[in-house]
């Protein structure tokens, strides 16, 4: 219990400054870039909660991912916003914060019944890594390019 506490908390306390050293430097940074960095030190910190699950190893993960949970949240509007603009903000980000909301509540469900099936949450940890890998490849590579200038 005590071990699991101290992950919990090193976690939270992580996600925090993790949060405060993006928004000190994000109006001067590459967010896409950025977004795809959280996202592949999410990728490793996930693999390594499923490939080495002692507790000094989930004890460091879980401190790795703490660093990049709290920016999930906060590129996806700062993305949406610098790609599209402010006028088209509330319409965009409104679609997608709603698939995001779905996804969010299956998510948690179907993780569970891959536990389920395979016995450990190392498989869907897995899955979740592999996930988050996808997503920084679409995230740095997928932008909208240079607009063509009007004619």
């Amino acid at each position: 219990e005590g071990g699991a506490a101290l992950a919990v908390f090193s976690a939270a306390v992580s996600a925090f400054l993790g949060r405060a050293v993006l928004a000190r430097y994000a109006d001067r940074i590459d967010v896409r870039v950025a977004a795809g960095g959280v996202l592949l030190l999410s990728t490793f910190s996930l693999s390594a909660l499923a490939l080495f699950p002692t507790p000094g190893g989930l004890i460091a993960a879980s401190v790795v991912y703490g660093l990049t949970i709290g920016n999930v949240t906060t590129l996806p509007p700062i993305i949406v916003r610098r790609e599209f603009g402010a006028a088209s903000f509330g319409a965009l980000y409104g679609v997608g914060a709603s698939a995001i909301q779905v996804v969010n509540a299956f998510g948690p469900s179907m993780y569970g019944v891959m536990r389920d099936a395979f016995g450990s949450y190392g498989p869907p940890l897995l899955v979740a890594a592999v996930l988050n890998f996808i997503a920084a490849a679409v995230i740095v590579w997928g932008g909208r390019g240079q607009l063509p200038k009007p004619s």
